[in-house]
């Protein structure tokens, strides 16, 4: 198509000398430099699309995975939102994207988003890197877009963790025009005299305060264009945001299609009391996946990908590796080891026996 039962920390972090080292790029990336080494790809998606992908090659030569992994952001974020998380996987090979209209990536001939061309933003990206059967990490509109992806080229991916995709079942054509997140993007100040002034802004976000202070900055570096009068705005203009959550969940019809294990990771606090807030749907988007299943994170908001990196690559990690079916094959394998055994010896025994009574008839017969 294209070329070619976890915890989260319940306090907030403490911003109070994180200005001090703010906004330096290459100090930005300290942190994911020495686990990993950066390059910055441009390639060709649908509509015109001109789609930035970020490259996280591991510096650890030895013991590295062979399964690459795709990560895929939340509406207003950027790829470069999760190098903390990249840091965890030192020895994976990693892709993030700027999905259309986010981060670096233009919005081409739309002047609207939809979720197919967010859909075909993640499959542009694995045919152009050969990503196919790949593990894929996803939040939010991201986790939404990669089911979409596998749900329509079914073994794109090998796993998948999504928290909190944006789909809601069974709501029909339920108005979005007053989604909080809409509203809360639409209310969202844009323009900052300078980014320490965007910093301070975010620091005392409601829904961003919790986020990581390297994530924070993140955003705050990445996240933000500088204007010809000096001032900074942000990538993602406010309407095109909204109208992510105002365009509803993504469509689900096909989601029987998805072959991949799939694990939905939900947050614990949430205070909207909206009927479609992403947690609520969980259940209902498991019966949807044939392998899937559920884990609430009770100390993370609808942000815990971002709150605790850590923690979340645990999660991951132990998904990816499939501990769980691990320990069930051995114990399957030990089961048949004992069967051969068995199986063995009793053969060894009849044949014992049946030579003994050879033996003992030539006696009575002689």
């Amino acid at each position: 198509m294209f070329k070619k039962k976890c915890f989260f920390t319940n306090s907030y972090y403490n911003f109070k000398n994180i200005n001090k080292r703010l906004l330096n790029s290459s100090a930005m990336m300290n942190d994911v430099s020495t686990t990993h080494i950066l390059k910055k790809h441009v390639i060709q998606s649908t509509d015109s699309v001109q789609l930035c992908v970020h490259e996280f090659i591991p510096r650890v030569t030895k013991n590295n995975s062979k399964r690459k992994l795709l990560l895929a952001h939340a509406t207003m974020f950027h790829g470069l939102i999760y190098s903390d998380l990249v840091r965890q996987f030192e020895n994976r090979h990693c892709f993030s994207l700027d999905f259309r209209g986010f981060g670096d990536s233009s919005r081409g001939s739309l002047t609207t988003p939809s979720w197919h061309g967010f859909k075909d933003d993640v499959l542009a990206v694995i045919d152009q890197f050969d990503l196919r059967g790949c593990d894929g990490i996803g939040h939010s509109k991201g986790a939404a877009s990669i089911l979409l992806a596998e749900a329509c080229r079914p073994g794109s991916f090998n796993r998948l963790v999504c928290f909190e995709p944006i789909v809601f079942p069974g709501t029909g054509n339920m108005k979005m025009d007053e989604h909080p997140y809409a509203v809360q993007a639409r209310r969202r100040k844009f323009k900052f005299d300078s980014r320490r002034q965007a910093l301070e802004r975010f620091q005392s976000s409601q829904s961003l305060r919790r986020l990581e202070p390297n994530v924070l900055q993140s955003y705050v570096e990445h996240g933000l264009k500088e204007c010809d009068d000096g001032s900074f705005e942000l990538k993602a203009e406010r309407l095109w945001e909204a109208q992510v959550y105002v365009n509803g969940g993504a469509p689900h019809e096909n989601f029987d299609q998805i072959q991949c294990p799939v694990l939905i990771v939900v947050g614990g606090l949430h205070g909207s009391e909206f009927a479609a807030t992403p947690a609520s749907f969980a259940p209902k988007i498991a019966k949807l996946i044939r392998n899937s299943k559920v884990l609430t994170m009770p100390n993370a908001t609808h942000f815990g990908a971002l709150e605790d990196s850590k923690a979340f690559a645990n999660v991951c990690k132990s998904f990816f590796e499939n501990k769980l079916d691990n320990k069930q094959r051995r114990l399957f394998d030990s089961i048949e080891h004992l069967c051969f055994f068995f199986f063995f010896f009793k053969k060894k025994l009849l044949f014992s026996y049946f030579k003994f009574i050879e033996i003992r008839r030539r006696r009575n017969n002689g």
